[in-house]
């Protein structure tokens, strides 16, 4: 499972001693986040170091994923999908689940850097892969407090902010 956002719309509260570590996020008035749901092996994500002997290390992070759409309005919006922040639930949660969701994008944005849909390829699954480049750090994890208050929080982020 996953949770987008656009970019502008996210506010996210870093820890002052740990750069990668995320303890809130809040959305704008009037936005909301929304929630991929995940088949099988159908999503993906990560990053890879950029290393330069003149320049400071950055990465390039990228989160891909399979889309059944088949409606206009689902088109449309993925057609418009660029600066976006992901939030996603790893398999591998860490001690205590405190390491459960990994947020890609926040510093950089996600803009999508493939989109193919072939009709006779996979069952004419459309398969796009976003891309994060020159961000500072690797990915944020994001911990409330603990798995439970993390997930009510991304979850309530998923309506309307008023």
């Amino acid at each position: 499972m996953a949770y987008l956002f656009n970019r502008v719309d996210i506010t996210a509260t870093l820890d002052g001693s740990n750069p990668n570590l995320v303890t809130d996020l809040d959305v704008a008035v009037g936005k909301q986040g929304y929630k991929l749901t995940g088949y099988r092996k159908n999503m993906d994500a990560g990053a890879d170091g950029v290393i330069s002997e003149t320049l400071p290390k950055t990465w390039n992070q990228f989160f891909s994923f399979h889309s059944w759409s088949v409606l206009a309005a689902e088109a449309k919006n993925i057609d418009a999908m660029d600066d976006i922040v992901v939030v996603y639930e790893s398999k591998n949660k860490g001690a205590g689940s405190a390491g459960a969701f990994h947020m890609l994008g926040y510093d950089t944005g996600l803009f999508v850097s493939s989109d193919a849909k072939r009709a006779n390829t996979d069952e004419g699954i459309r398969a796009l892969e976003l891309t994060a480049v020159g961000s500072p750090v690797s990915e944020h994890i994001v911990l409330k407090s603990d798995y439970a208050t993390t997930y009510a929080l991304l979850e309530s982020l998923m309506t309307t902010q008023v």
